[in-house]
Order: structure tokens, then sequence, then C-alpha cells
């Protein structure tokens, strides 16, 4: 779930940026007036909500706007669907595996130096070249 999350964080990772691109290149903050007319209308209002860059309707939704916009939903989701395969089942949980990763790189750390050491000695000894 930390990587799922991860990735769907990453991919809606620009759509603030295109809010703020909209924003600049709009007339935004809209009057009081416009937001009211179209209200009053029944006029949808000139908000970027799918893709956080143009007034599209649902049909033209950019990827990011939904993994934004809905991306935790999708992330609960798609575990439900992983969950029901059974993967999980007697997993470690991925704070555990870092920690068991970062011990086995320390003992081989460990053993590639005293390999090195070893390799030198027969070195140092003119027995080997």
């Amino acid at each position: 779930m930390e990587f799922i999350r991860a990735d769907i964080q990453r991919r809606a990772s620009n759509y603030q940026w295109s809010v703020e691109k909209w924003a600049n290149e709009s007339n935004f903050p809209f009057s009081f007036a416009q937001l009211e007319r179209n209200h009053l209308s029944g006029k949808d209002q000139p908000f970027p909500y799918w893709d956080g860059v143009a007034h599209h309707d649902v049909g033209n939704m950019e990827p990011q706007g939904m993994y934004w916009l809905f991306g935790e939903l999708l992330a609960e989701r798609f575990f439900v669907a992983l969950d029901k395969l059974g993967y999980a089942d007697g997993l470690l949980p991925v704070a555990d595996r870092r920690r068991q990763i970062a011990e086995i790189d320390a003992k081989l750390k460990e053993l590639n130096a005293k390999r090195e050491g070893l390799a030198n000695d027969l070195i140092s000894s003119g027995m080997y070249e």
C-alpha cells in the first residue's frame, strides 16, 4: 500500500502546478457577478476540476486530475482487489523488510571488508599476485 499510495501521489503531483498555472493565465479570481450569473443561469463554473488546466467536461479528464481527486479511493479499491487474491498473506511489513535488508547489507559490507583483508594478506605473503 505504501508503494501504491506513493505512486498515486507522484502521478497527481502535477495537478497543483497545473491549477497554479491556470490561475495565473486566467482572469482568476473570478468576479462575484460572473460566478453569480453562471450559477443563476445554470451554466458551469469555469473551474478546471478535471485537469487543472481548462474548463472541460468529465469526458476530457486528464489522469493527473483523476489521481489528485480520487487517489485515496483508487488506492483503497486497488488494495481490496489485491487483497482478494491473497498476496499479502504472511508477508512482512515494509518497515520490517527494509530493516532486514539493511542488516543484510551491513553484513555484506563486513564480509566484503574481511575478504579484501584476506586477499591482501595472500598477495603480501607472495603466494599469489
